[in-house]
């Protein structure tokens, strides 16, 4: 919402008076507030709407505290005010971390000589990273003040204690609590996992029990956590153990302030996302990996979350330690976040003993009982999780396994073996023997009676497994598949072993009776037995969902699962689409045939081949000749696997070079310059690197980086060092991202025809968010460029507002915006123009199509927001070495530069910066690709 109307009232101020003059008596009503401040409408309601539901959920009477407080956000941020000036005693020593509703500062408390960690309340300006001066809105303050007050009152050595609540000098709400030196839990599962500092899984259990020990005196206060992680997790350098971030907590007797419901999928979330990317609830709370979430949270039933769902949370970490893998994902694996959550409704993940044989029983019940789908068959709370726990650390009955007086006596001797020899020798002897013996036979009765009923089930359904298992092989040979890229010779054998089993899946494969092996039924055996069910059932008039109708409800629910399992097959193995076939699947991209094919060729068509041998001895003699190419300084490159060198720019003097992997070498025509085609692949060039000045200032005309447009995101002016780096000529074609992706998400196709003009495959790629470049880009071993690398190339040596200079009128010929073309053919009347211009297009251009900067890269000014690499982030940040890349900022947001077509110049300046949601697609939005050197 927005703060202030043109009069510069702030809303939140406004109410806060108001609240406090009907404390006082006032008899003005909320419908006076409004006729007095017409302009802060709209954000008056939603604070008083805000305020009657705090009222609503609960909020303590104020008669029973020891100083008054409102349960509105507003009066509690006034009460603050009132109080305001400890701020002053921290002085703020950088940022932590930060997540969807506040940053995590590291700070230094002046008193008290200590330092602690403060938490932060973001404003719309901090978590969009636009422009304007928009604060947090009375629904996160409001969740921001419930996460304090409920940290606050979980008093456990557990639980990270939280200190003070007060406003900081810019006026945003803050608390100060214990600051944790330590490492996440998922950090520390790595360290066991590679029996690295003294960490194995005993120790590991020691911690997933202290969670459970603090989790549990929440749940005795009533507090449920509903977000447990190992990244929520710290572990300290002394064994302490935190359960951190109880931003999404809720308090059983109080109406829900949070909608914790998975956000639907959208066209601003797609299912094409990595692993780690964000999922976020109907809030827009960023939620975690959803392997660790309870069936009944992924089915949006937040009615039936209780302390039973963080036992599953905690069950899923157990599973993560004992398994070596999260649940549901594969190690190495890149599974979308939303696949995840497919797989969570579906069913359990593998079970343990397949991934780990040497688990032992007892703590492979414990994490089943924990990881329960229905939530009735867990464990009642976390304290019951723990006891079994201990009581395996401890060598005693867990009652998860077995429990009963023949389970305490072999416990029992387990302990103290000493004594119970000592006891053998005694006269005690005969009666112990009698009781072992007796043991013994019952215990073998027992297991030959569960070995006789497991042989005639395992005889009676073997042709169901081997069925069913079919669904299973086929996720984990498409689990595969999206982890074997790039496409290289070292590759080579996975695609061969990749393929074989692919092969078994799909032809099946015959058996030995002599051996006891069943045949394994393939893609034709599924059918015939898919059409035998069929005989027995009726078919339905078509048009009707479910075309089939049977008695039987095994008939049923088989000929859903088969007919399921039939038409997974028959899309894997199609050789155009297929994820085995020659061609690009629009999820998985390259099918593995022709991932195969490519790795087999790619060595000699960029390397060892003899056109590609002599076109880089070329090259790289060029580049090392200082008096050749004085811009490279006689660096030092060797051939680069995937690339073909092209020839220098006669108009840059950079190198050029063709990336294969995304369609054919670029020519150069008669007149020196590089013949566009649908075909072409990208056309990386050489950057040198080197020292430059990055961002911008509007107070020194003489000083580097001026500009009167700077914005504070934009500043300070700094220098920043790059290693040499291929940055792609041109942005990222339809073309080119069809032939590397499967699919053209662009809102413009090509034969379409706007406002006179064609579209073609040589347009740029839009539409696309952070997270598909990113995934597509990794395929390869390419990247998206970094803020620093970006601007390092747009500005072609210069220090100006833009590359052409700092008169936007330098732009013609140079640039495609918001013109006057635009605006008289097309272009929305809302818009803002520069009627000074006339580029000829209306939407976005084929790429090439105005002139290129000094380094030889066209469209860095209009045309398509290119992402960068960075989390979105303040220049207090660091850059990296090497590459300049700032990794502190938000996660769920990244950079875009260089402005779009529906810009104007002022919003194209080179410095100028704008942070996303990882997850935007949209049609100004757009790639300009990236790859390192190669050693």
């Amino acid at each position: 919402m927005e703060a202030r109307n043109p009069k510069g009232e702030d809303a939140l101020e406004v109410f806060a008076a108001w609240l406090s003059g009907r404390e006082q008596g006032e008899a003005s009503t909320f419908a006076d507030l409004l006729g007095r401040h017409p302009g802060l409408a709209s954000d008056l309601e939603e604070l008083h709407a805000t305020r009657a539901r705090l009222a609503d959920a609960g909020e303590p009477d104020p008669s029973k505290r020891s100083s008054p407080a409102s349960s509105s956000p507003s009066a509690r941020i006034a009460e603050l005010a009132a109080r305001a000036g400890s701020f002053g005693r921290y002085e703020i020593e950088g940022e932590v971390a930060r997540g969807g509703m506040g940053a995590i500062l590291r700070v230094w408390d002046e008193d008290l000589r200590r330092h602690l960690a403060m938490k932060v309340v973001l404003g719309e300006t901090d978590l969009a990273f636009r422009a304007g001066t928009r604060p947090a809105t009375p629904r996160v303050l409001a969740r921001f003040l419930e996460e304090a007050q409920v940290t606050s009152q979980l008093d456990h050595p557990g639980i990270v204690p939280v200190h003070e609540l007060g406003l900081d000098s810019e006026g945003r709400v803050y608390f100060t609590m214990k600051l944790v030196e330590g490492r996440d839990l998922k950090r520390i599962l790595g360290l066991v996992f590679e029996g690295r500092e003294g960490w194995n899984e005993t120790r590991a259990l020691g911690v997933i029990l202290k969670v459970c020990e603090a989790v549990a005196y929440a749940h005795k206060k009533g507090v449920i956590h509903r977000d447990l992680k190992p990244a929520n997790v710290m572990v300290g350098s002394f064994g302490e153990v935190f359960v951190m971030d109880w931003g999404l907590a809720r308090v059983l007797d109080r109406k829900d302030t949070h909608d914790i419901r998975i956000a639907p999928q959208s066209a601003t979330s797609p299912e094409s996302t990595s692993s780690d990317s964000p999922v976020l609830t109907m809030d827009g709370d960023v939620v975690g990996t959803p392997v660790y979430m309870p069936p009944e949270q992924a089915r949006g039933e937040v009615e039936k979350l209780s302390p039973r769902s963080d036992v599953y949370s905690i069950g899923a970490m157990l599973y993560h330690l004992l398994a070596r893998q999260m649940p549901y994902v594969p190690p190495g694996a890149v599974v979308p976040n939303r696949a995840v959550l497919v797989r969570v409704l579906t069913g359990p993940p593998r079970p343990m003993h397949e991934l780990n044989p040497a688990v032992p029983a007892e703590l492979a019940a414990i994490c089943e009982m924990a990881m329960a789908r229905d939530p009735g068959e867990r464990y009642a709370d976390t304290l019951a999780l723990a006891e079994d726990l201990r009581a395996y650390l401890e060598h005693r009955v867990v009652g998860a396994y077995e429990t009963g007086a023949v389970a305490e006596l072999k416990k029992w001797v387990g302990r103290n073996r000493a004594l119970a020899s000592a006891l053998a020798g005694l006269v005690l002897s005969l009666l112990v023997g009698l009781v072992v013996s007796a043991f013994l036979y019952v215990e073998a009765k027992h297991e030959k009676a569960r070995a006789d009923t497991h042989a005639a089930e395992a005889s009676q359904r073997t042709d169901d497994v081997l069925a069913l298992s079919a669904i299973q092989d086929l996720d984990d040979l498409v689990t595969r598949a999206d982890a074997a890229w790039p496409p290289t010779r070292e590759r080579i054998p996975v695609y061969e072993s990749w393929l074989a089993d692919a092969r078994v899946l799909l032809d099946g494969k015959p058996g030995d009776p002599a051996k006891g092996i069943k045949a394994k039924p393939g893609v034709r055996d599924h059918e015939r037995k898919l059409a035998e069910i069929e005989s027995r059932g009726r078919a339905r008039p078509p048009g009707e969902s479910d075309g089939w109708e049977f008695d039987s409800t095994e008939d049923r629910w088989w000929h859903a699962q088969l007919g399921r399992l039939v038409a997974k097959l028959k899309a894997f193995e199609d050789p155009e689409t297929g994820v085995r076939g020659s061609g690009a699947n629009p999820e998985h991209g390259w099918g593995v045939e022709k991932r195969l094919e490519f790795a087999r060729t790619i060595d000699e068509r960029s390397l060892t081949g003899a056109a590609a041998s002599r076109l880089w001895s070329e090259a790289v003699a060029s580049i090392t000749d200082r008096g050749a190419c004085p811009a490279y300084d006689g660096m030092r490159i060797a051939p680069q696997l995937g690339l073909v060198p092209i020839g220098r720019d006669p108009a840059s003097g950079f190198w050029e070079f063709a990336d294969l992997a995304t369609g054919e070498p670029a020519r150069r025509g008669e007149d020196g310059k590089l013949v566009l085609a649908d075909e072409m692949g990208i056309v990386f060039v050489l950057l040198p690197g080197g020292r430059f000045w990055m961002g911008s200032q509007a107070d020194d005309p003489d000083k580097p980086g001026f500009d009167r447009g700077s914005a504070s995101e934009e500043q300070p002016v700094h220098e920043v060092t790059l290693a040499p780096f291929f940055l792609s000529k041109y942005e990222m074609t339809q073309g080119q991202w069809l032939r590397a992706a499967g699919t053209n998400p662009s809102a413009n196709r090509p034969g379409e025809v706007r406002w006179g003009h064609q579209f073609s495959l040589l347009n740029p790629v839009d539409d696309v968010s952070w997270t598909d470049c990113a995934h597509v880009m990794q395929r390869f071993g390419l990247e998206i460029p970094t803020e620093a690398q970006w601007e390092y190339g747009a500005r072609g040596g210069t220090t100006t507002v833009w590359w052409s200079g700092s008169d936007p009128k330098s732009l013609e010929g140079c640039a495609n915006l918001a013109d006057r073309y635009c605006k008289e053919n097309g272009g929305p009347s809302a818009w803002s123009y520069d009627e000074w211009l006339d580029d000829g297009y209306s939407n976005d251009s084929p790429v090439g199509s105005f002139r290129a900067n000094a380094f030889g890269l066209h469209d860095v000014v209009g045309n398509l927001w290119e992402w960068c690499r960075d989390p979105f982030g303040k220049y207090s940040i660091p850059e990296r070495a090497g590459d300049g890349e700032r990794t502190g900022g938000n996660a769920g947001r990244h950079a875009v530069r260089g402005g779009s077509q529906s810009d104007i110049a002022l919003n194209a300046r080179v410095a100028l910066r704008q942070g996303f949601a990882s997850l935007s697609q949209d049609g100004s939005l757009g790639l300009r690709p990236a790859r390192a050197v190669d050693p």
